[in-house]
């Protein structure tokens, strides 16, 4: 697979970008007293390091290093980099704001977050670009949940589905060499983008 550099792989990524800031500014203008300023700054702590540090390990140390090891095999090892990224998250099944159907869920959301990312490292060689794209995630879906914190169930495990098949959509745009096709995905991943955003909330 030929890599695409950091201008081609963000274009890919716009579909992520575009709900990520969405959330972000729904939160902010839809706030209902939610969010404190130090809750904001609580999230931005908590998104900045989490994006930054899972990122360092999981892209930048663990799959650079498989990647050194043997280029060849890079499909395989940014899936089991991406599936052991999300294995990571069944932690949160000892949280009990979460039940298990949650924590299945957001496994299979963060292990195609996961893959993406590495398809992202693995075209831009850049820890930077996938920790800031990381970063705006967490902070858009930090905030969403703090605002709308009355979401239901269904909403809650629908929303992580969403994303799952945004996240998808990306990863399959890596594999499109059609220029047409891999913007007719892009476009259809922006269009999901913003349904997901109206219906959920």
């Amino acid at each position: 697979m030929k890599k695409l550099g950091i201008k081609e792989t963000s274009i890919r990524l716009l579909p992520i970008f575009l709900v990520s800031i969405i959330l972000i500014v729904f939160s902010i203008v839809f706030n209902n007293g939610n969010l404190s300023t130090k809750k904001v700054l609580d999230i931005l702590y908590e998104a900045v390091a989490a994006g930054f540090l899972e990122e360092l390990v999981f892209r930048k140390i663990i799959l650079g290093k498989l990647l050194k090891k043997n280029k060849k095999s890079y499909l395989k090892y940014i899936f089991i980099v991406g599936i052991g990224f999300g294995l990571v998250h069944f932690i949160n099944i000892t949280d009990p704001e979460y039940d298990l159907i949650s924590v299945i869920t957001q496994v299979l959301s963060a292990s195609v977050a996961g893959i993406m990312f590495g398809f992202v490292y693995y075209h831009t060689n850049s820890f930077l670009l996938c920790a800031i794209t990381h970063t705006i995630y967490d902070i858009g879906a930090m905030l969403s949940t703090q605002v709308f914190s009355s979401s239901s169930f269904l909403e809650d495990i629908l929303s992580n589905s969403v994303i799952m098949i945004i996240n998808l959509i990306i990863i399959i745009s890596f594999f499109v060499k059609n220029k047409t096709l891999k913007n007719i995905l892009i476009l259809f991943g922006v269009c999901i983008s913003f349904l997901m955003i109206l219906f959920l909330h």
